[in-house]
C-alpha cells in the first residue's frame, strides 16, 4: 500500500508539479510538506512581543495577516481544506510562543468553537487545529467541551464596521454544562486562527469569563 500511494504521488508530481501556494514557484522535495517555498516561509516575520500583556488577560499574535504568505496559509486551510497547511502554521505558532515569557502552568487549551452546522459543512474546525498543536507540543491539555457556539452567525468577512462585527457575535457563545467544572481554577490558552477587529475573541473571553476569573490567554497565528 505504501509502495502503491509513493508511486501515485510521483505520478501526481510530474504532471501537477506542487507549486508554492504563496508565489507560485515550483517547490523543492523539502519544501513540498510546508506548501510554500522557503523565501515566503522567510518572509513571515514572528513577533517578539505580546499585543495585550496585562496579568489577567493576554493577547498573543505570532505574525501579521498583512503577509501574504500567512494569509494564504490561513485562507487554504480555512476555506480550501488544506489540511497540510497546519504544519507551516503550527511551526509559526510554536515558535512565536517559545520565544515569549510566558508561564504556561495550571492551564487548559480552549478553541473558539464553530457553530456545528458550519463545522459539518466544513469538515473540521480550524482553530481545534491549531489548539491540538499548541496541546502537543507543551503537553497542555486541548478541551473542546468547554466553550459552544450557539448563535450561526454572518461570516465576519460579510460585517462592514466594528461596530457591526461585535453585534454580529453578540450572544453567539456559551459554555457547556460540564464546562464550569473543567475550567475550574484553570488558566485558558485561548486559541483562533485570526485577529481582526477582535471581535469573536472578545466575545469569547467575555463569555468565558463570567465563571472563569483567572489568566486568559488569547492566542492567534496573525493579526491584522
Amino acid at each position: 500500500m505504501i509502495t502503491l500511494l509513493k508511486s501515485w504521488e510521483f505520478i501526481l508530481d510530474i504532471f501537477f508539479p506542487p507549486i508554492c501556494l504563496n508565489c507560485k514557484k515550483y517547490l523543492e522535495e523539502k519544501e513540498k510538506p510546508d506548501l510554500i517555498c522557503g523565501n515566503c516561509f522567510q518572509s513571515i516575520k514572528i513577533y517578539k512581543n505580546l499585543f495585550r500583556p496585562s496579568s489577567q488577560l493576554i493577547l498573543a499574535a505570532a505574525t501579521s495577516y498583512g503577509n501574504s504568505a500567512t494569509k494564504e496559509l490561513i485562507h487554504c486551510l480555512k476555506y480550501k481544506g488544506f489540511l497540510k497547511a497546519q504544519k507551516p502554521l503550527g511551526e509559526i505558532l510554536i515558535k512565536y510562543l517559545s520565544n515569549l515569557d510566558l508561564r504556561l502552568e495550571n492551564c487548559i487549551v480552549v478553541p473558539v468553537s464553530l457553530y456545528p452546522s458550519r463545522k459539518r459543512k466544513r469538515g473540521f474546525n480550524q482553530a481545534e487545529i491549531l489548539a491540538d498543536i499548541i496541546s502537543r507540543y507543551f503537553n497542555i491539555p486541548v478541551r473542546t467541551d468547554v466553550l459552544k457556539r450557539i448563535k450561526d452567525t454572518k461570516s465576519q468577512i460579510e460585517t462592514k464596521s466594528r461596530k457591526e462585527r461585535a453585534e454580529n457575535l453578540k450572544g453567539s457563545f456559551e459554555i457547556s454544562a460540564g464546562g464550569k467544572e473543567i475550567m475550574k481554577n484553570k488558566n485558558i490558552i485561548l486559541v483562533d486562527d485570526v485577529y481582526t477587529s477582535g471581535a469573536t475573541m472578545n466575545a469569547a473571553i467575555k463569555t468565558i469569563r463570567r465563571y472563569n476569573k483567572n489568566r486568559i490567554i488569547g492566542i492567534v497565528v496573525a493579526k491584522t
